[in-house]
């Protein structure tokens, strides 16, 4: 949920900032523009799928030691 959430987000400060990156597209560098958000949304979607692994084996073995 995290990572449709974070695509989202950064969907939409790309949508609403794009006039502002193509009338200077220095904009794009700086640190409080769509550089930090796109960096930290890349992480959070590259790092969804290896999460959701990790926590499936814990709950899976929780499951087994609870029987």
């Amino acid at each position: 949920m995290a990572a449709v959430v974070m695509t989202l987000d950064v969907v939409a400060n790309w949508y609403v900032n794009w006039p502002l990156l193509v009338a200077d597209p220095t904009w794009w560098w700086r640190p409080v523009g769509l550089l930090p958000i796109t960096l930290f949304g890349l992480f959070v979607v590259a790092t969804a799928v290896p999460l959701l692994g990790a926590v499936g084996e814990v709950r899976g073995r929780l499951d087994c030691a609870s029987r």
